[in-house]
């Protein structure tokens, strides 16, 4: 089961500017059908490939006993959402 969605540059972004893609929503269940929608926060397109998201499964990760990466791909347009599902 998904509890926690942590989503990470692969390299890193100059915090100055603030984050360019956010965590917009997250739907958690027990079964099927959890999703995790970005939102491109930026005037310019976005290249996925430099984003990954992490899955954990406690909301504290010292507890944490499993997790999964997903390198994202493809490109999110300015003010636009991208959504992936597990």
């Amino acid at each position: 089961m998904l509890l926690i969605a942590v989503l990470s540059r692969v390299s890193h972004a100059d915090a100055a500017n603030g984050p360019s893609l956010v965590i917009s929503q997250i739907k958690i269940t027990s079964s099927s059908g959890q999703f995790v929608t970005l939102y491109n926060t930026t005037d310019q397109t976005l290249d996925m490939s430099k984003y990954q998201v992490e899955y954990f499964n406690n909301y504290d990760l010292s507890k944490a006993t499993s997790s999964r990466l997903i390198a994202l791909s493809g490109t999110v347009p300015p003010h636009s959402y991208y959504m992936l599902n597990d």
